[in-house]
């Protein structure tokens, strides 16, 4: 750590308008034995048979995030982008009663997996936590509101030429397997 506190020092004498405030701020990474950086990850599983990881940082917020494995890879060329649609529909529906209790909500969909997660005070975790059960279930979905989002999301990453490389080059690796399928989905 005290490597990475003296080249942060080195950068930043060098870099215009940065002063020695900019390096205290790194000094609230190192780890203390009352703070650990990475505290021990506790797993159990509920009774329905969820796995549940469990890290506890100090401070007055906590963030609860569900991993579904069902990403792009499991569909098929006639079901490519449900998955993506499905995530965003779920999103769609939850940000606004994540807001409510004051907290942040996101989401993305891999090719590997879906990925919901709630920021909230430490107080508002169960009722955050039951939202993004609700979400997962598909409680709270707007597939029309969603299938708006998704074509605007398509339009966009189609006017970025990076990202139809990367398309392009994952349907050139995977072929015709859903690996090589656009996460998005397609227009139609």
């Amino acid at each position: 750590f005290d490597l990475f506190l003296d080249m942060m020092q080195k950068v930043i004498s060098r870099a215009p308008g940065l002063g020695p405030r900019a390096v205290r701020s790194f000094a609230s990474l190192a780890p203390t034995a009352e703070y650990p950086v990475y505290p021990a990850t506790d797993v159990s599983v509920t009774a329905e048979g969820v796995r549940v990881a469990s890290m506890n940082f100090p401070g007055e917020t906590a963030t609860v995030t569900v991993w579904v494995d069902a990403g792009s890879r499991n569909e098929t060329s006639e079901t490519n982008g449900v998955a993506h649609l499905l995530e965003t529909a779920a999103f769609k529906g939850a940000a606004q009663s994540i807001a409510k209790i004051g907290g942040q909500v996101s989401s993305y969909t891999s090719r590997e997996h879906m990925v919901f997660s709630a920021s909230v005070l430490k107080e508002n975790i169960k009722p955050a936590t039951e939202l993004l059960a609700s979400l997962v279930k598909g409680d709270t979905c707007d597939l029309d509101a969603a299938k708006q989002a998704v074509d605007a999301t398509q339009a966009a990453a189609a006017a970025y030429p990076e990202e139809v490389i990367m398309e392009h080059l994952h349907d050139a690796a995977y072929l015709d397997t859903p690996m090589g399928m656009s996460v998005l989905g397609t227009p139609e």
